[in-house]
């Protein structure tokens, strides 16, 4: 009979046979091996998130996970006014003076990169590396990035900031709207200045009065002076309240004898106090030096019993 021993190998080979749980080998056999589309659940890994934007909002504040070694990539719904900013950022290729984050960004895409710099250390903790994206969308809102660093596994490896799908096309709509009222008003204001000019340019005739004032009710009109531009004759003139109550300015009305056409008018103040003042103005289309006209000034007031009417008679220039 042979005597068979056990040899230092054999034994180890039972040993781990043995401390190995019943199955382990069969389950390794069954694994499949890893699909290339796999993705990773929630909280092993870097994450994809999806962040709806509200339009409600003027402002609104996000808060970004980045990791050392990982770029996070930031995704906007819109392009933006004017180039996102960043408090402790080196730009792209920039030289590095000490900032914590590098940040790049791609406007083609409407996207930005940001990842940190250095590794933390005793001398500079993980919660040193703080820091904030600021960054105007081309629809008016404003989103305000905090980022900060964490353990990869729960890190964002991308995030992208949405608009609800019915607020899209408003976005750009509101946007549109604003670029037409921007330009309307820069032509307006052209074309205002373009009749000031031209009414200025043949010379201005005022008077001045230094008559009693019309009173009524405890209002006071009182006017002030009289002129005629080639395109306009106007008059300016100040109201007094001298009621206890307030009492709301609603018109003032410039009227020719001759039927001149109303020019419109102007008022400094709306409302006026006990014993407070503001001026206004009024005008009609002028007509030639020559023919003398007299004028009627109507100042509306409210807020008193009932609808009060100042009238000035008997204008002259």
């Amino acid at each position: 009979m042979t005597d068979v021993r056990p040899t230092a190998i054999g034994l180890c080979l039972v040993a781990v046979l043995l401390a190995a749980p019943a199955g382990a080998a069969s389950s390794a056999k069954r694994a499949p091996p890893p699909s290339a589309t796999a993705t990773i659940e929630l909280g092993r890994g870097p994450q994809l998130r999806v962040i709806t934007l509200d339009p409600k909002k003027a402002k609104g504040v996000y808060k970004v996970t980045a990791a050392p070694g990982l770029v996070t990539v930031l995704k906007l719904p819109e392009p933006w006014t004017t180039p996102p900013t960043c408090g402790d950022c080196v730009f792209g290729d920039a030289k590095l003076d000490g900032q914590l984050w590098r940040i790049d960004v791609f406007a083609e895409t409407q996207s930005l990169s940001i990842k940190p710099t250095r590794l933390p250390g005793p001398a500079l903790p993980a919660t040193a590396f703080v820091t904030n994206i600021d960054v105007t969308l081309e629809g008016g809102l404003s989103v305000a990035i905090f980022v900060e660093l964490s353990h990869p596994e729960h890190a964002d490896a991308r995030v992208e900031f949405v608009l609800p799908e019915a607020d899209t096309g408003r976005a750009r709509l509101t946007l549109r709207e604003r670029e037409l009222e921007q330009r309307f008003a820069d032509r307006a204001q052209a074309l205002a200045t373009e009749l000031m000019l031209s009414a200025a340019m043949r010379g201005t005739t005022c008077k001045d009065f230094f008559g009693r004032p019309n009173r009524k009710d405890n209002v006071v009109v009182r006017l002030k002076q009289i002129c005629r531009t080639s395109e306009l004759l106007y008059v300016t003139f100040e109201v007094e309240n001298r009621r206890r109550a307030d009492v709301t300015l609603t018109a003032a009305m410039l009227e020719s004898a001759k039927g001149a056409l109303a020019a419109g008018y102007k008022l400094e103040k709306t409302v006026l106090r006990f014993n407070e003042r503001g001026l206004g103005i009024a005008a009609v289309t002028s007509g030639a030096p020559a023919d003398p006209d007299r004028y009627r000034l109507t100042v509306t007031v409210a807020g008193v019993d009932q609808e009060l009417v100042v009238v000035v008679e008997d204008i002259e220039l």
